[in-house]
């Protein structure tokens, strides 16, 4: 399949869509109520030999503003020194919202196995926004895995995503 890379910003995605979790380094945010979940996580990636670096909050017993958090990620995956995001809060809304805010910010709400793998699959998402109200442990460990297995699949949907990822976006 053909795919119409017509800037060095759409070739800079693609490559990047197409490396795999494991493969290249990770950041990590969250607010107050996704600490728990976040450091569960650390213990996640830690088993699947995965990289990552941690942005906050580093307390769950304090509030905590997520966007600040969310900024500080985005920040270290635009200077292009991490390739993805994982961001967590009670529904994991407030955190994607944040996210897709950014320009070559593609963030997806993610509960399961399923929205996992269509989140990289047809969406070429690189930031996964966790819900620590319906996600556990053990669900975050199928989640983690499916990203993991998971790559891009390009044709039909890399047709359907290029506009959004570059041109509606400004910041």
């Amino acid at each position: 399949k053909f795919y119409n890379l017509n800037n060095n910003t759409a070739i800079n995605h693609f490559k990047n869509l197409s490396r795999r979790l494991g493969y290249t380094k990770i950041v990590i945010s969250a607010d107050h109520s996704g600490y728990k979940l976040k450091q569960q996580a650390k213990k996640i990636f830690k088993q699947f030999k995965i990289s990552f670096v941690d942005v906050g909050t580093d307390r769950g017993d304090r509030s905590s503003n997520y966007s600040i958090n969310v900024k500080k990620l985005i920040h270290l995956m635009k200077r292009k020194k991490y390739d993805y995001g994982f961001s967590f809060c009670r529904t994991g809304q407030g955190v994607n919202i944040a996210a897709n805010k950014y320009k070559n910010i593609c963030s997806a709400l993610v509960y399961d196995k399923y929205s996992a793998e269509h989140a990289v699959e047809h969406n070429g998402a690189n930031h996964f926004a966790i819900p620590t109200y319906s996600v556990n442990k053990f669900k975050l460990k199928k989640i983690i895995q499916s990203i993991k297995n998971s790559s891009f699949d390009g044709g039909r949907h890399y047709e359907r995503i290029k506009n959004f990822i570059w041109k509606w976006k400004k910041i």
